[in-house]
């Protein structure tokens, strides 16, 4: 671990350390994936410029992961369907606390897995969703709140099935 400051110098100087005492040539590097923290991305003190310096065919990516997110991003059809699965995940679990054992008795019942763990990112909601998508649907439908109407409608609809299996 890196104690004190983490700039692109440090990290540079870190990894360059360990190239040297490992017999490994720098200057072979071909790609550098980074968190695009400043230090690590920046244009001119970051570790990917000043390791552009030592090997200059070195391409630099952004994480993979975030350009994963960027690109969803672009997408107004996966958009649509991530406001959708959020306003059902909402509607299940901050409309009231009764909504949400409701849904918990419900899971209960058909004898399918609640995790009450919170969902952290809009891949693990939305496989989530899709595994629960039947036992949502019974709640929606069940449900005598005028709100399940509006978290209902879009995932009746066939494409949204479509939409969260294949990208358009």
């Amino acid at each position: 671990p890196l104690k004190g400051h983490t700039t692109g110098e440090v990290f540079f100087d870190k990894i360059s350390t360990f190239f040297q005492n490992n017999g490994l040539d720098r200057t072979r590097v071909c790609l550098l994936v980074t968190d695009g923290a400043p230090s690590m991305a920046g244009r001119i003190n970051g570790l990917a410029a000043r390791w552009s310096a030592v090997a200059p065919g070195m391409k630099s990516l952004h994480c993979i992961v975030h350009q994963a997110v960027l690109c969803a991003k672009l997408s107004r059809h996966f958009k649509t369907v991530m406001d959708n699965v959020m306003a059902t995940i909402n509607f299940i679990h901050a409309t009231s606390s009764l909504q949400h054992r409701l849904f918990r008795q419900l899971l209960s019942d058909v004898s399918a897995e609640h995790n009450d763990v919170r969902w952290l990112s809009n891949g693990n909601s939305l496989e989530r969703v899709w595994e629960l998508r039947v036992e949502i649907e019974m709640f929606l439908r069940g449900s005598k709140q005028k709100k399940s109407r509006g978290t209902r409608d879009p995932l009746d609809r066939q494409q949204f099935y479509v939409r969260c299996m294949f990208s358009e």
